[in-house]
């Protein structure tokens, strides 16, 4: 522990000469940072004119009105989609009610069937009472004016009797 050894010992250097020794390669290093800020400085200026030029405007315009023509797109697909959807349940409502609609028509077609068939046996029960009208009157010789106007009551009868059932049929 004693003294420290004496190849370590520096003699001091003035400061004159220290910045003397650093100058050229300071100055080096300050030239090539001034090489990269111009640079960069020429880049960024390269880079805004081409940005703000005039066909980069008209790009950039051309690009704006694209996304609105998309959205538009997008909104009248979207309206048609409703409407299609609409277009179908309109469709579905319209095969229920042909579907109710042919269902009342058999309904229909069978009433009308079967008030065909009353009407036939109407007729023969009218025809079997003609036919015993008749009877009595070939039997009397003598025809009395009572008697012939009933019969006209009763062929008069027989069309109004089948037109109230016509008409009973279209009200159903």
């Amino acid at each position: 522990m004693g003294m420290a050894p004496s190849f370590c010992h520096y003699l001091p250097v003035p400061l004159d000469e220290q910045m003397k020794e650093g100058g050229p390669r300071r100055s080096w290093l300050w030239l090539m940072v001034g090489f990269v800020m111009a640079g960069l400085i020429i880049a960024l200026s390269i880079f805004m004119v081409k940005y703000y030029s005039e066909a980069c405007q008209n790009g950039l315009e051309l690009e704006r009105q694209c996304q609105n023509v998309t959205q538009l797109l997008k909104k009248q697909l979207i309206q048609a989609k409703e409407e299609s959807l609409a277009a179908e349940t309109r469709a579905d409502t319209c095969n229920q009610s042909v579907g109710k609609l042919k269902a009342q028509e058999l309904q229909l077609q069978a009433r009308v069937r079967e008030l065909e068939r009353e009407l036939t046996k109407l007729n023969q029960t009218l025809q079997e009472t003609l036919t015993k009208l008749e009877r009595p009157r070939t039997k009397n010789t003598q025809t009395t004016p009572a008697s012939s106007k009933a019969i006209i009551v009763l062929q008069v009868s027989t069309p109004l009797l089948l037109l109230s059932l016509s008409l009973a049929f279209l009200q159903l």
